[in-house]
């Protein structure tokens, strides 16, 4: 069975600029549906649209891309993996912990470049 997998803004962008090292391993996951999104990363990628035909691209791309929902206890779960990372003196963006946070209760890899992920016990990587 094939491990679903979370995928993060960068790795988007570099798929909608047509990075070849990316679209590559990118393609498989959607062909195979085990491609995730989460709203964090359909924020950033939304907000960041420069033009009607971009933002249609990106529409079209997303609504097939199953998304991974945050409950309530997610949000808590989030600020408690949050707390206990900086207890040791790292700081991470909070939308990599949310991010995290929803890849852990999921079971899904997170396929990133942001080396922010490493830091994060519990996570699997891609």
């Amino acid at each position: 069975m094939e491990k679903n997998v979370l995928v993060d803004t960068c790795i988007w962008i570099e798929f909608f600029r047509g990075s070849r090292q990316v679209v590559k391993k990118m393609q498989p996951l959607i062909e195979k549906a085990t491609a995730r999104t989460a709203g964090m990363v359909l924020f950033e990628l939304f907000q960041g649209v420069k033009s009607t035909k971009e933002r249609g691209i990106l529409q079209d791309v997303m609504k097939g891309i199953p998304y991974a929902e945050m409950r309530q206890e997610t949000w808590m779960n989030a600020a408690m993996l949050s707390q206990s990372i900086r207890s040791k003196g790292i700081t991470l963006p909070p939308s990599d912990i949310l991010l995290a946070q929803i890849a852990i209760e999921n079971d899904l890899e997170i396929f990133t470049i942001d080396e922010h992920f490493k830091k994060i016990p519990g996570l699997k990587l891609l």
